[in-house]
């Protein structure tokens, strides 16, 4: 499923991994031509989007060949893809020569005509390049003074994503936290969300300032979608080791507000994750928040008690020292997925 950012005023897709930048930046100047094409790509009208872009070929023929590349790369279409890239290139284009050297990457899987490629365009100064010649020398060569070399090229142009790998390289490889979190932190003034949660991860696991971490996951999540989902697992996980229910809870809440693509799947792991925990140390949590019902008129339907009941979505009942031996309703087979995630229990002022 496609989704897309725009990381220092680039709109770039994603797609399975696929990372990819429509030309060009977004400025005042570039949205009287570009401004439906744009809106067309983020809504992943790829067939209107191509019509849209054709109509400014004439007055600039190395961005429109190059967007119908990135286009038909993203559809799969490799014949028309290579088609427009070459065109594009034609006008030394050097986003087309880095695109291309990523289709080889990644489909062809030739090394040899990828980094031709890739340092063809850093040769015009393509910080793209220049980062993803970093990474084949960090796992192609194992040649780190070229990969540092090369991040640290990237990292001048004031590339994030470079600044964020060079940081999650001195943060797994070296060691070298106090680096990491620097580099991280220059891809966050650039508003870089990955770095927003590997900063969150460096709070979390290293520096132990638990303020901070949830800072920084909050801040990823509200950044972008796709990224939220590995920094509210993260949250969760800072919530739940400081026994924070309600902040598990809202993290839960949060996953199921995401958009309509997302949020079946991202509460399923949440809830494999997490939702036996919630249910097993809940009384307490319960009690605080007058979320359980101490004496009630209905019975729990395993051991008919009626101190300390809780109500499920289902509408039947269970006691709080049955709900832990069960995994679903006894009455009507529903999961207790539905009871953690009853809109009762989102009270939050």
């Amino acid at each position: 499923m496609c989704s897309y950012s725009i990381i220092c005023n680039e709109l770039f897709v994603f797609n399975d991994n696929f990372m990819i930048k429509f030309l060009p930046k977004m400025t005042d100047d570039t949205r009287i031509y570009f401004n439906l094409f744009f809106s067309l790509i983020k809504q992943f009208k790829f067939e209107e989007a191509i019509i849209e872009c054709k109509k400014y070929k004439i007055y600039f023929p190395e961005i429109v060949f190059n967007n119908l590349g990135v286009i038909y790369h993203n559809k799969k279409k490799y014949t028309l893809m290579e088609k427009y890239y070459k065109k594009a290139i034609e006008y030394n284009n050097s986003d087309a020569i880095n695109n291309l050297g990523y289709y080889h990457e990644t489909v062809t899987k030739s090394h040899d005509d990828a980094i031709e490629h890739y340092l063809r365009a850093a040769n015009f100064g393509n910080s793209i390049a220049m980062n993803n010649i970093a990474i084949y020398h960090k796992n192609i060569t194992q040649k780190y003074d070229l990969m540092k070399k090369y991040f640290k090229m990237a990292i001048k142009l004031n590339n994030p994503v470079a600044m964020n790998n060079y940081g999650l390289y001195h943060y797994y490889f070296t060691q070298k936290y106090k680096t990491a979190k620097k580099y991280f932190l220059m891809a966050i003034e650039l508003n870089f969300c990955k770095s927003m949660n590997s900063l969150g991860v460096y709070y979390t696991d290293i520096a132990k300032k638990y303020d901070l971490a949830e800072k920084y996951y909050k801040m990823c999540i509200e950044c972008n979608i796709d990224e939220s989902i590995t920094a509210l697992n993260n949250l969760c996980r800072l919530y739940h080791t400081n026994k924070n229910y309600v902040g598990v809870l809202k993290c839960l809440k949060k996953a199921y507000e995401l958009d309509n693509h997302k949020h079946e799947l991202v509460l399923k792991k949440y809830i494999e994750l997490y939702g036996q925990y919630i249910v097993a140390d809940y009384k307490t949590f319960l009690i605080n928040n007058n979320l359980i019902k101490n004496n009630c008129e209905d019975e729990c339907l395993i051991c008919l008690d009626t101190i300390n009941v809780i109500q499920l979505e289902c509408k039947h009942h269970i006691c709080i020292g049955c709900i832990t031996k069960v995994s679903k309703c006894v009455y009507c087979d529903k999961k207790f997925v539905d009871f953690i995630l009853s809109h009762d229990l989102f009270r939050y002022n």
